[in-house]
């Protein structure tokens, strides 16, 4: 006879995440200091005696004769660039290397930095074109939002309050159609154009608050017969 016995999930605390997390940096601070110090500390030290420092050394350099002086503003450029791009692939080795040594800690292993430091350098490629997609997509979105047209407003629609009873629809100065309430606050109108001359028209809306208060947003188009 078979006997199966139902596991009834956690729930989700909070308090007990940032227990476990504190928990696993007390039993491998040395190994998360040593590949912070490896990813992070040294790099950077190695990089202000490589470069800032005999930058330094030149002298200062007054920032209104920078115009003169292309070479120098090309040279900050390039290693401002350079300097970005290795502090990025970096950042990505640390964070997976950190990972790795939790995953192991929480499975009841003791993390190695030899092994961590393998699997860093095993993912890096997934992990830097994953980066690299999520900020493709987020400038896109950044992009999409600029792009898109702003409606005009009034300083009246700006005090308006929520409650909107009606919004009227005009043609030309004549009235066509009125949407009472809308659904959620979308308000349509729909205009018959089978009799309406070819040419160039305006439509109008004109929004009324509860208070009495309007507002009017406009709209040049074009019928084509």
């Amino acid at each position: 006879m078979a006997s199966t016995m139902l596991q009834v999930p956690q729930k989700f605390d909070i308090g007990r995440v940032f227990g476990n997390t504190f928990q696993v940096i007390r039993r491998n601070a040395g190994l998360w200091l040593a590949l912070a110090a490896l990813f992070s500390a040294v790099p950077t030290l190695i990089f202000q005696l490589l470069v800032l420092v005999p930058l330094g050394a030149a002298g200062p350099i007054d920032p209104n004769t920078l115009a003169d002086h292309p070479e120098i503003v090309a040279l900050n450029s390039g290693l401002g660039a350079i300097g970005g791009i290795i502090s990025f692939v970096l950042s990505l080795l640390l964070q997976s290397a950190l990972i790795r040594a939790t995953i192991e800690d929480l499975n009841g292993k003791q993390p190695s930095m030899r092994d961590c430091l393998g699997t860093a350098v095993s993912v890096l490629l997934p992990v830097l074109g994953l980066a690299i997609l999520v900020g493709l997509g987020v400038g896109l979105a950044a992009c999409s939002t600029a792009r898109e047209p702003a409606v005009p407003r009034t300083d009246t629609a700006r005090a308006m309050p929520l409650g909107i009873p009606n919004v009227r629809f005009f043609a030309d100065g004549k009235q066509i159609d009125v949407d009472r309430g809308g659904a959620d606050r979308v308000y349509t109108g729909s205009w018959g154009t089978r009799l309406v001359p070819a040419g160039a028209h305006v439509l109008r809306a004109v929004a009324t608050d509860i208070a009495g208060r309007e507002a009017a947003a406009a709209r040049k188009v074009r019928v084509c017969r």
